[in-house]
């Protein structure tokens, strides 16, 4: 007796994370932007990209972003914006991957890319001044800092020879 069984191998997407790249950095509290792409010959039918921060994190980040596709494109690239908790751990990592099915809902999936939460570098100070046309050593300067962080505010006289006088 002999038996023959003809098989099929039938095979989903093919999908890769587009954006962001593997060890890139993202400062906590804004949006980290992400896409994948996604290509089969008879067409895709969906495309989920997840959004992972890690499970210690204060505030628990764990978002999913789904793509429907009902005119089946063969090449297919979605994009979303996750924003990331403003109390994310400094060097938390976040994982991102990417899902999709095709017409036939066969799936595929990316290998992870993985970004890390960096500190947000504070905005410049705005910093004013107020020195009179003719200023003697004597005479108030007056001089004013606003921003975040900041921590000492100096100033440094010169004379018109641009020789420091004072510096405080």
């Amino acid at each position: 007796d002999t038996s023959q069984t003809r098989i099929n191998i039938v095979a989903g997407p093919r999908v890769s994370i587009a954006a962001p790249t593997n060890g890139d950095s993202i400062p906590a509290g804004v949006g980290l932007n992400v896409s994948a792409r996604a290509t089969h010959p008879d067409g895709v039918g969906r495309i989920d990209i997840r959004v992972q921060g890690e499970s210690n994190w204060p505030t628990k980040f764990d978002t999913t972003f789904t793509q429907v596709y009902t005119n089946s494109p063969r090449d297919v690239t979605f994009s979303a914006v996750a924003r990331i908790p403003l109390n994310a751990p400094i060097r938390g990592r976040v994982t991102i991957t990417a899902t999709a099915v095709d017409v036939d809902r066969q799936p595929g999936s990316s290998s992870p890319v993985v970004v890390f939460v960096r500190s947000a570098s504070a905005a410049q100070p705005r910093v004013t001044q107020t020195v009179g046309p003719r200023s003697e050593y004597s005479d108030s300067v007056s001089v004013k800092a606003t921003g975040e962080g900041i921590a000492l505010v100096g100033v440094v006289i010169r004379d018109s020879a641009n020789t420091i006088i004072e510096a405080a």
